[in-house]
């Protein structure tokens, strides 16, 4: 789960197959994702995920940013923060943002510049985590470490 609103829609979509007319036919929304229950529900959903995540690999497409990160030996940090509908409660944290990230050396990078943009899929292991404040929000921060990346 990476709270992308295609996500919530799904969510919707599978609520509306469940309970087709009852509320409304096909185009009423049952799921707001600043609801209560579904943030309750999407907060466990996303803990048992992160749990799994910390075991396993992941593999997911995103567009990265591409950010400078000289302090840290040398490498770029390929950023994507999505914002969530709402706050979602990760372990005792309220957070509005997720932030996924991973390193690489700049020899890595081809024919990428700092500062833009690239869509590729990432195969990796959660390698860290952190709470942090981002433009007046929550943010949880998780860092992979790339087995895998394949630029499309």
């Amino acid at each position: 789960f990476t709270g992308d609103a295609l996500e919530w829609r799904a969510l919707n979509r599978i609520a509306r197959l469940m309970f087709s007319s009852a509320n409304g036919g096909p185009e009423a929304t049952l799921l707001r994702p600043d609801d209560a229950l579904v943030l309750k529900e999407v907060s466990n959903h996303f803990n048992e995920v992160y749990e799994e995540a910390i075991q396993k690999m992941s593999f997911f497409s995103a567009e990265w940013k591409i950010v400078d990160d000289t302090k840290e030996n040398e490498r770029y940090v390929f950023s994507r923060t999505t914002t969530l509908p709402g706050s979602i409660l990760i372990g005792s944290e309220s957070v509005q943002e997720l932030n996924l990230e991973f390193r690489l050396k700049p020899s890595s990078l081809g024919d990428w510049t700092v500062g833009s943009s690239m869509t590729a899929s990432l195969l990796g292991n959660v390698e860290h985590k952190s709470f942090r404040d981002h433009d007046g929000k929550r943010a949880l921060y998780l860092r992979f470490s790339p087995a895998a990346l394949l630029k499309t």
